[in-house]
């Protein structure tokens, strides 16, 4: 049967669920989705005899681990390698061929010493038996085997469609993600979204569906705060930037012309170091600059920051409480604050990433604007629109530091986040589709403006 075929059926699947009054979620569509093609049988009963069997096999560990339960782990690489780089491949086996195919597996990537990290499930399913490994080289050399050895090849089990595939496995890349989940999540969102015409339901359509979405949220921005938010993994733009990625691959394998080569091309650009700096840098731009979705901060958040801010600046400093809220508003670590006086239960408890790019960018905007009037105040606009100027070279002496608002300015705004705050507070204004080149002296405008009118910026 060819993907496309089973791609519909399955989702037809899910569709018939929903249509019987099931909540649709990612777990729902995960559990269905990693039987496509197989029944359930243990595996579990093996783990001792592989753990036995690989002991003395020196570039080899095979163990288990309370957080991964459900797995028996194969483990033979150095350390040295970066494994978010490691391609993905599955070599899915029935009960009848499993414990055999997964020896004869091992026995030639620890012969040929190929870096890996894999697991085995504790149950047969279509990913039943991944392997991560270090480069295409790898990749092929055990595809190589597997497609020439009859014993493996009689028992593997239909390959995900939604991956690459050459008919037998099926191979894809997923970073610090798990391909599969990424996979059930636009899954249920398209269901969700079809809920009053689930009878049209489709390949076509979901791979329509997540192409637009794509654009809207990874391309515009539309919501982007709001998507991240719904997701399963830590709140980093990082971990964001890694899922826009999973998400381009799984629109390239959904093309019905899609080759394994096609993988290879992702992966070289996937990996790349300035790529993956630059996917990032753009999702943090992305979610700046969605406002909409990150409302005003409730009083009780409000408090319980202030409360922290005040605490961490007596026991550090000003600068040193600015520098962890900022960071926890890009990487969402709670570990960044101390346990003590229950800072981090507190923030744990009262503060999301969401709440806290808010709350950074509205001491960023009341610096900027306090340290800008009163300067206008001071001297004249003229004066301000220097002073914006020279502090993308790092130079903020054309503020006035009347009432610290040049220091404090300083200590929440660095140069490259100055063009940015100014596009945001513009947005927020209602001024849209202004050329960057003309943001600042729109900006310098507006203070003045705001200056004559005597607004309640100007009583900050």
């Amino acid at each position: 049967m060819d993907k496309i075929k089973r791609i519909d059926e399955f989702l037809h699947l899910i569709a018939e669920i929903s249509k019987n009054g099931v909540t649709i979620d990612s777990n729902l569509v995960y559990s269905n989705l990693i039987r496509l093609g197989t029944e359930k049988k243990p595996i579990r009963n093996y783990f001792a005899s592989w753990q036995d069997r690989f002991d003395k096999v020196q570039n080899i560990d095979v163990y288990e681990t309370p957080e991964m339960k459900n797995f028996c782990q194969f483990y033979g690489y150095n350390g040295d390698l970066f494994p978010e780089t490691f391609l993905k491949m599955y070599v899915p086996l029935d009960e009848l061929h499993i414990y055999h195919g997964v020896n004869k597996l091992f026995d030639f990537i620890s012969k040929y010493n190929i870096p890996h990290m894999s697991k085995v499930s504790n149950y047969t399913r279509f990913d039943d038996v991944a392997i991560r490994v270090d480069s295409i080289n790898s990749l092929l050399a055990i595809k190589q085997f597997v497609t020439s050895d009859e014993y493996i090849k009689e028992g593997l089990i239909d390959p995900n469609p939604f991956t690459f595939s050459d008919g037998e496995i099926s191979c894809t890349w997923d970073g610090e993600l798990s391909y599969n989940i990424v996979v059930s999540e636009w899954i249920s969102e398209y269901i969700n979204s079809m809920k009053d015409n689930l009878d049209s339901i489709s390949y076509s359509s979901f791979y329509e569906y997540v192409g637009k979405r794509y654009k809207e949220v990874f391309i515009n921005g539309n919501n982007i705060n709001d998507f991240h938010r719904g997701r399963k993994f830590e709140n980093s733009s990082r971990m964001l930037a890694n899922y826009q990625r999973v998400t381009e691959l799984l629109l390239i394998a959904l093309r019905k012309e899609s080759k394994l080569i096609d993988l290879y091309k992702f992966y070289s650009f996937a990996k790349d170091k300035e790529s993956v700096k630059e996917a990032i840098e753009n999702i943090e731009r992305l979610e700046r600059k969605d406002l909409r979705i990150v409302e005003d901060v409730p009083d009780e958040i409000k408090e319980a920051y202030d409360y922290a801010f005040l605490t961490i600046s007596k026991k550090e400093d000003i600068e040193s409480a600015i520098t962890r809220f900022k960071r926890f508003s890009n990487e969402g670590n709670y570990n960044l604050f101390t346990r003590k006086e229950s800072i981090r239960e507190l923030m744990q408890e009262m503060l999301d990433i969401h709440m806290a790019r808010r709350i950074v960018y509205d001491e960023q905007k009341e610096a900027l604007i306090n340290a800008s009037l009163r300067t206008i105040d001071k001297y004249n606009s003229i004066q301000l629109g220097r002073a914006l100027f020279s502090v993308e070279n790092g130079d903020y002496k054309g503020f006035t530091n009347d009432d610290n608002s040049r220091d404090k300015l300083m200590l929440w705004v660095e140069p490259n986040e100055l063009k940015e705050l100014i596009h945001r507070i513009l947005y927020e204004e209602g001024y849209e589709g202004i050329k960057d080149s003309e943001e600042y002296w729109i900006f310098i405008e507006w203070m003045s403006r705001f200056k004559e009118q005597e607004s309640t910026y100007g009583k900050v």
